[in-house]
């Protein structure tokens, strides 16, 4: 990840999440909040990616008892908004009507449009607009933020009283004022409403808030625009905000589940251990999963064919790549025409794929057993860091109606890149996945000696990512994870040198070649000479869309309508 500016308190980081997301990645930049998880989730020698992960979890299981609530009690006022605010941080992906199963356990991955997730968000609130929401969502975040914060205090006093702490917790911070809804103060203390249709009040901020953000645009850190705040008991003159369900108290009929929660969890956190990965929703818990003895590896890689960005395929390099007429006609002839040394070429140049209609990214792995023993691989995972799309030199084969040829009939799983926490897809019918989990009702069983190739397609239309794949095995000794490269080797995305990576196109549309932003374009263009001589080769085509008289005809294809 990338170097940012940490945000100071705890509303901030959590506002921040909003228009980032409470994946896993950008919790590790909330300290605030990493230093509240106990001990018994994050033990004081984890890491910050460790402790973001268990962070994560502890989120889900918030959003989670929302969830329990709001089934019980639909009309629960502090369920309504938790679940708004779980929705904005691509926490809760579904809507009231789609939601079968609780938060945590939705195959689903969160949509990266805030405009979508605020759709969602005003689902859980009376179906109000996304304006609406705009107008309130640092109430559905405060209620979140202090729900959270009272079950952490729930889960730090029941690991003293069941002695499980190995060392004193960090005390928590008292959230005052503007900083958070203070717990304490009287004004939150109204009679308990255990059906959630009492009137229930909140606090109003005791001073203007400074927010770094806003749903609607990604403004400077530095911003100072205070925060509009009003006596949110009284009625609004605003006809949207009478649809609104007001801030409740967070000591509801909810608490009273966050509390059984906590307590539940506390009580198996020894024998159970959450398993997340990057920037994604968790799986169920499980016996505890351990990185796998690279001694002594489950699953041994025999062979890996990565996503390769040439001689087939759109693909990216990086930097702004200006050849001269006469640097392009001796690439044509020296380099293109010559497969080794053009293969090598754009490996030297760190070639990156890119994700479009004339080539269904995929990779192709062979995986065989390597214990004494049937193991069963459950689930796959990608771990990845994702940006904006590359921008540098764009190199795209000349071919409108190409696709990736289909290849041998292997068992086929996708993951689409733009998904909060990709989720493996069934592929074997449409290639980019047909929505169902791979393996929701099925695992892949290996004897020793035993293989099986499968086909990995990834795409994106929103990001440039580099990423590495997570198996989840089962052994005779319990399950473990190991971590796949582009080189086939036992290595994590922070640790490995050779990643798998996939751009998006800028257009954020992988039907189209659309030019516009890339510092310089190639086109391959195909043709035969008076002779009847086939050439092949590399074409300039101006980023502005000027393209050479023999692609004019494909201009629509190519350019951006003004």
């Amino acid at each position: 990840m990338g170097s940012r500016e940490e945000a100071k308190t705890p509303w901030e980081e959590l506002f921040r999440l909003v228009t980032e997301m409470a994946t896993v990645a950008n919790l590790e930049s909330c300290p605030t909040w990493l230093a509240l998880v106990p001990i018994s989730r994050a033990p004081a020698n984890s890491s910050t990616y460790d402790k973001a992960r268990a962070l994560r979890r502890i989120f889900l299981e918030v959003v989670d008892a929302a969830y329990e609530t709001h089934k019980q009690t639909p009309t629960d006022n502090l369920a309504c908004t938790i679940l708004a605010a779980g929705a904005l941080m691509g926490l809760v992906v579904d809507d009231p009507k789609r939601a079968l199963v609780s938060p945590s356990q939705s195959r689903r991955g969160p949509a990266d449009l805030k405009s979508i997730r605020q759709g969602v968000a005003g689902a859980w609130v009376g179906g109000v607009d996304e304006r609406t929401v705009r107008n309130h969502w640092k109430t559905y975040i405060e209620n979140f933020g202090q729900a959270t914060h009272d079950y952490l205090e729930e889960l730090t006093s029941q690991e003293e009283q069941s002695r499980q702490q190995v060392e004193p917790q960090k005390a928590l911070p008292d959230f005052k004022g503007s900083e958070a809804i203070k717990h304490s103060d009287s004004r939150i203390q109204p009679s308990l409403a255990l059906d959630g249709s009492l009137p229930i009040e909140t606090v109003a901020s005791e001073q203007n808030l400074t927010s770094p953000i806003s749903v609607d645009d990604h403004s400077d850190s530095s911003s100072s625009e205070p925060i509009q705040t009003r006596d949110r008991t009284q009625p609004s003159v605003d006809s949207d905000d009478r649809k609104q369900p007001q801030p409740a108290n967070p000591r509801t009929v909810f608490l009273s589940i966050l509390s059984a929660v906590a307590l539940i969890i506390t009580t198996i956190v020894g024998a159970y251990k959450w398993i997340s990965s990057d920037a994604g929703e968790s799986p169920e818990p499980g016996p505890v999963a351990q990185p796998a003895d690279p001694s002594s590896l489950p699953v041994k890689v025999v062979n890996m064919v990565d996503i390769k960005p040439a001689p087939v395929g759109s693909f990216v390099l990086a930097e702004n790549l200006d050849f001269s007429d006469e640097e392009l006609a001796e690439f044509n002839t020296n380099v293109y025409a010559q497969t080794e040394r053009h293969s090598s070429w754009f490996k030297e140049h760190q070639a990156i794929p890119v994700d479009s209609r004339a080539y269904n990214p995929r990779a192709t792995i062979t995986l065989i057993g390597n214990l004494q023993e049937e193991i069963r691989i459950t689930d796959m995972k990608v771990i990845k860091d994702c940006r904006p799309p590359l921008d540098g030199t764009f190199f795209s084969p000349f071919d409108p109606e190409g696709t990736t040829s289909p290849g041998p009939k292997i068992p086929r799983i996708a993951f689409n890149l733009d998904e909060g926490d990709p989720a493996p897809q069934d592929a074997n019918k449409e290639p980019r996945g047909n929505g169902e989990s791979y393996f929701g009702s099925r695992t892949i069983t290996l004897r020793y000696g035993e293989s099986e190739t499968l086909g990995l397609g990834f795409f994106s239309q929103q990001y440039f990512c580099k990423f590495t794949l997570r198996l989840f095995v089962a052994t005779s000794k319990g399950s473990v994870y190991q971590d796949i490269d582009a080189s086939g080797e036992n290595r994590d995305l922070k640790s490995t040198t050779t990643p798998f990576s996939l751009t998006a196109l800028l257009s954020g549309d992988s039907k189209k070649w659309h030019l516009g932003g890339w510092k310089n374009v190639y086109a391959r263009f195909d043709w035969r000479d008076d002779r009847g001589k086939f050439h092949r080769e590399w074409v300039r085509v101006s980023p502005e869309c000027g393209l050479p008289s023999e692609l004019a005809p494909y201009e629509e294809l190519f350019c951006l309508d003004e």
